[in-house]
């Protein structure tokens, strides 16, 4: 019972000559047989942690409960067989798991479907972990460092064909779009839009784009160094390296998309949502800036009002206690003798 599930790809003899030969197995059937020394050799300490589950049979095989412990010249032929139809980690582990044993056996097959051929060249490993996060440093002011992008090419009966693409700007430090729509997005056709921009918010220190042939021209290269901008270009396939523009471009098509299914044209789709997107960026901006909190006042309560004017200096600048007659607003309120 412990060796037939193993016939298939070693025989019985060649299990008997490899155990006996093992010098490993050679120690443990001893110490199986005769009893554990108070200290055991490092390379049998695993197999100390399980002493009571080990049991020896046709005189120089060892198994643990009903699995057979393979011998080191065993091993890569079983594991060879776990793996056949190129299952993956988890499955080749549930294969071996009834059937075979020795110890680090899951470092093992990690190890061998990770490094097989035909996996990696197939896709199904070799999948690299991502490397820790690198994020950008702060800009210190606005426009100091802008991110570029072309969203496109938009389909749809409601796009006009000189709008299916966007050219958008990003400025990382207030979060302020910029989107133009174009038909073409040539290099020359990207720098007159830039331009434009510069013309009226100044030259940035800082561009970062992807990899798009436009961009990475010799006519838009030599047109950033005449103005002394650093180009950024983010390495292939790596759209996360310019994170702040790729987000906007999700919550611009998303917003685009609602308003077009409301009947808007699309001028107006782009115009709502950049107007409602604007906004929200400028309220956190001065949220953040002034530290705000919300209103705890009711009505009812007793107050006092903060004086716009003072009759002298030595005046106070808070009114005689007044009472919250009504809420007018989410922070403004009627107080008792009619004053906001």
């Amino acid at each position: 019972m412990l060796y037939a599930p193993l016939q298939s790809v070693v025989s019985l003899e060649e299990l008997k000559q490899a155990s006996e030969q093992d010098p490993t197995l050679s120690t443990l059937r001893t110490y199986i047989r005769t009893g554990w020394p108070a200290h055991v050799p490092e390379e049998l300490a695993t197999f100390a942690r399980v002493k009571h589950e080990l049991s020896c049979w046709e005189e120089v095989c060892v198994s643990r409960g009903f699995c057979t412990v393979v011998p080191s010249g065993l091993r890569a032929r079983v594991l060879s067989m776990a793996h056949e139809g190129h299952l993956g980690i988890v499955k080749v582990k549930q294969r071996c798991r009834d059937l075979v044993w020795w110890p680090g056996i899951d470092h093992d097959i990690e190890a061998l479907v990770r490094d097989c051929a035909a996996c990696l060249l197939s896709g199904k490993t070799g999948q690299s972990a991502p490397p820790p996060l690198q994020p950008l440093a702060w800009p210190s002011r606005p426009w100091e460092h802008i991110q570029l992008d072309i969203c496109g090419e938009i389909h749809g009966h409601a796009v006009p064909h000189h709008q299916r693409f966007l050219v958008v700007v990003y400025d990382l430090h207030s979060k302020w779009p910029e989107v133009v729509p174009v038909g073409t997005v040539t290099a020359q056709a990207i720098v007159d839009i830039l331009d434009s921009l510069f013309t009226r918010w100044g030259l940035p220190l800082t561009l970062t784009t992807d990899n798009g042939p436009q961009l990475i021209s010799a006519e838009f290269s030599s047109y950033l160094s005449n103005k002394g901008i650093k180009h950024i270009r983010t390495a292939y396939y790596n759209p996360q390296a310019n994170g702040g523009v790729e987000r906007f471009n999700q919550t611009l098509k998303n917003g685009i998309r609602a308003h077009l299914v409301q009947g808007c044209t699309f001028q107006t789709a782009l115009n709502q949502t950049l107007m409602h997107y604007r906004a929200r960026a400028m309220k956190q901006r001065f949220d953040k800036a002034h530290r705000v909190k919300k209103s705890i006042i009711q009505v009812s309560d007793w107050v006092r009002a903060r004086r716009p004017q003072r009759c002298n200096k030595m005046a106070s600048f808070w009114s005689e206690p007044l009472q919250v007659s009504r809420q007018l607003g989410p922070a403004t309120f009627m107080l008792s003798n009619g004053s906001r």
